[in-house]
């Protein structure tokens, strides 16, 4: 029996399928390996600009190009973890030289002079954190709505009486609150991604949140145990209650 049949047929077959796959793979977003390359180089090179934009404090402009470069790759946990830092290096310049920017231990304080000194911060503040004591649990009610109501993003941290109320107000907030969006944001995409833990457990201990800050970072140290700057400042931690002293975070 002649095989010529048969490989007449193949060739019509792989004549027909060829063009199909190609076909499919383009509509698909397919690209030639060459364009895949360039478009690497430009992303490349925007995580580059970004980098120097953010080393020489142009903080609008590395936002600005890490926008771009997410336009390319949306998904991209790196660039969402360097745009965070941005944000909370911006922040943190939007505040002033002082952290806190206003700080005060309201204890023993009458309700009246409680909100009388918050109204003064919310006054003189227009831009950072303020964090006052209060030793009441009602007191620490109307200080949160008062804030609040005048556009302060409010956290506290309470004890058996009262609490401790971290208070971001004006672009120091806005800026915080975004970079904080663009960590977790990071760590949606890629949940194995220390940086962004690192950062995140930075801001929270620069909030106040000293609790949710040593978790983050513990999970930074868990997924980089050749961390040891990481693992002195978490020893740091344990030895010494009362430290407040916030680790610098990493836009790496």
């Amino acid at each position: 029996m002649s095989k010529r049949p048969l490989i007449i047929a193949v060739v019509v077959i792989l004549a027909i399928s060829i063009p199909l796959v190609f076909k499919l793979r383009m509509s698909e977003g397919y690209q030639p390996r060459s364009a895949l390359n360039m478009d690497s180089e430009e992303f490349r090179d925007l995580k580059n600009q970004g980098k120097r934009a953010s080393t020489m404090k142009n903080y609008n402009q590395a936002i600005a190009i890490y926008e771009a470069a997410l336009k390319m790759r949306p998904d991209n946990a790196e660039i969402r973890n360097d745009l965070g830092y941005v944000y909370y290096e911006h922040a943190l310049d939007q505040a002033g030289p002082n952290w806190p920017s206003w700080e005060s231990d309201l204890s023993r304080r009458t309700s009246v002079e409680v909100i009388r000194e918050l109204e003064t911060a919310l006054k003189l503040i227009s831009s950072g954190y303020i964090r006052l004591t209060v030793d009441d649990k009602e007191y620490v009610r109307k200080v949160t709505e008062n804030a609040q109501a005048r556009g302060g993003q409010v956290y506290t941290t309470p004890w058996k009486e009262g609490a401790d109320i971290h208070i971001l107000v004006g672009t120091t907030k806005d800026y915080l609150m975004k970079a904080r969006d663009s960590f977790m944001a990071a760590i949606d995409i890629k949940d194995a991604y220390a940086p962004a833990f690192q950062n995140l457990g930075s801001l929270w201990m620069k909030v106040g949140l000293r609790n949710i800050a040593v978790q983050n970072l513990e999970r930074a140290y868990k997924l980089e145990p050749r961390n040891q700057e990481l693992a002195r400042y978490l020893k740091q931690l344990k030895e010494q209650p009362n430290l407040i002293t916030t680790y610098v975070g990493s836009d790496d």
